[in-house]
């Protein structure tokens, strides 16, 4: 049996983010920069599934 549209939503959001994670518990952007998400970034988006990013990536996108 194959799995739901959610199901797989929801495995490539645990994949990405195990990807992400470094071993001193801190999340490395897609920019490159290792983050603490409790002190910096943030999510960008609503959708449920996306990562969060770090600070001067979050800045970047939320400054006019």
């Amino acid at each position: 049996m194959l799995p739901d549209f959610i199901e797989n939503l929801e495995n490539a959001a645990e994949r990405k983010y195990e990807e992400m994670f470094q071993p001193d518990g801190t999340l490395k952007c897609s920019c490159g920069r290792c983050f603490n998400p409790l002190n910096e970034g943030g999510i960008l988006y609503a959708n449920p599934y996306s990562m969060p990013v770090c600070g001067q990536c979050f800045l970047k996108e939320i400054q006019p």
